[in-house]
């Protein structure tokens, strides 16, 4: 700024001796308005004050060497200046208070925007020859941001989205950015999904996003909720499972079962319910106590999981009762073989605290057959368990369509 100030400076003293010398009086444009334009464009008020006195000078010296500084129209050219002196004047100053004004507005957003807790970027828009968005650029970033990405804010201002986090593409999120600039409609995604592919981190994170279209930028705030997804899927499992065992519960067991057995004429499989229950149950509790039960209990759903397929079931229905739900079996020799098995791993002895125990389980096993409610199918594997039972303990019994 000084600078220009020297500049004009001069050229208001090389104009006046160019006058001198030519014997020529200069119009005002030369002594004032160009240096006093420029001026107001460029130096701050007081400056710009110094100059337009400076000017003003100058033409009046003028004005006294060619002997017609006291005349009327003189005069007049004179007050005209002073007039233009002042606006420029009032110019400069309202531009420099302007300009105040957006750098306190920037300050202020700029310190509203690190004092988030949430990370925010403004993305510019990149467009390709075609003037499709091919990229976007990180023209903004708040503290939260930068240190959501690992990184420092001069480092990650310019650079690419694609670049930097590649992952943007394979994930979609690039093409919800993409539409949000080119439509202008807010974006708002919850529970989005995202592998975040810096280094250090691998795990899939999910995100509540939002993002509006400001001019060819794009302002994005998210926020990391995986804690929230994390315990909300907690409870649901709790909802759906035992406790002690992991496998699910009555109510599930029978939602999930209705719904493999509707689908029975659709896909033709066949399905089996295995009715598990422990014999003599009640004296492992009175010989070795409650905790070892529940040891028991435990242990035996592990290997009854181990065992199952993926679109097998597994549930305790309560205290030492057991289903097990087996799709697409062949028949229900098949299930029965599968039964067998589930016995004998049944039987095998737990070990806890240096001792072996060992329980034995009843198993009775149903095939499904078309037009039969779940409810039927399930009592005529209970049944089946009851003869089991009845029948001395620690066996399979399979029944047909009662």
């Amino acid at each position: 700024m000084f600078v220009w100030l020297v500049v004009l400076w001069i050229a208001e003293v090389a104009l006046l001796v160019l006058d001198v010398v030519t014997g020529r009086d200069l119009s005002f444009r030369h002594y004032f308005l160009l240096p006093a334009l420029v001026a107001a464009v460029f130096a701050p008020p007081r400056q710009v004050a110094l100059l337009c006195m400076a000017a003003i000078g100058s033409l009046a010296i003028s004005g006294w060497l060619f002997g017609h500084l006291f005349t009327v129209p003189y005069f007049v050219r004179l007050g005209a200046f002073f007039l233009i002196s002042i606006t420029v004047v009032l110019l400069a100053a309202n531009r420099e208070r302007a300009a105040a004004r957006i750098e306190s507005d920037r300050a202020r957003v700029r310190a509203m925007l690190d004092s988030l807790l949430d990370p925010h970027v403004l993305l510019r828009a990149v467009h390709g020859p075609d003037g499709v968005i091919t990229d976007f650029v990180f023209a903004d970033a708040n503290a939260a941001a930068c240190r959501y990405n690992r990184t420092v804010r001069a480092d990650l201002l310019g650079r690419r989205l694609l670049e930097l986090l590649p992952a943007h593409r394979s994930s979609g999120l690039f093409d919800h950015y993409r539409r949000t600039v080119e439509s202008g409609d807010p974006l708002a995604l919850d529970d989005f999904r995202y592998t975040h592919g810096i280094p250090g981190e691998s795990r899939a994170r999910f995100v509540d996003i939002r993002g509006v279209k400001v001019g060819n930028e794009l302002s994005l705030t998210w926020r990391d909720v995986t804690d929230r997804h994390d315990a909300t899927s907690r409870l649901q499992d709790r909802a759906r499972t035992d406790e002690l065992t992991h496998l699910l519960n009555r109510r599930e067991m029978l939602e999930r079962l209705e719904d493999l057995r509707s689908a029975l004429p659709r896909t033709g499989r066949s399905l089996a319910v295995l009715f598990i229950d422990f014999d003599n149950f009640k004296g492992i509790n009175d010989a070795f106590g409650h905790a070892a039960g529940d040891e028991v209990l435990r242990v035996t759903a592990e290997r009854l999981r181990a065992c199952l397929r993926h679109d097998d079931i597994g549930a305790r229905i309560g205290g030492d009762e057991m289903v097990v739900v087996l799709s697409g079996v062949p028949d229900l020799a098949g299930a029965t073989v599968i039964a067998e098995k589930l016995r004998r791993l049944a039987s095998e002895p737990v070990s806890i605290e240096g001792r072996d125990i060992t329980a034995t389980v009843s198993i009775g096993v149903a095939l499904a057959v078309p037009g039969e409610s779940t409810d039927t199918l399930v009592a005529r594997a209970d049944k089946a368990m009851f003869e089991a039972k009845q029948h001395g303990h620690n066996r399979v019994i399979a029944v047909g369509a009662g």
